[in-house]
């Protein structure tokens, strides 16, 4: 049984983490996205920082 759990374990945390990377990616993208659209604006933000 307790092989059983540590696989379970192991396919939960793979999904877990594929579904994190994959909302990572979707947010990094959309956030890109906006920047286009705002690059007059945050250029002057990001050379501050």
């Amino acid at each position: 049984p307790i092989r059983a759990v540590e696989t379970k374990l192991k396919i939960v945390a793979s999904i877990i983490s594929a579904i994190a990377i994959g909302y990572i990616y979707l947010t990094y993208r959309s956030y890109k996205k906006e920047n286009k659209h705002n690059i007059s604006e945050s250029e002057g933000q990001s050379k501050s920082v």
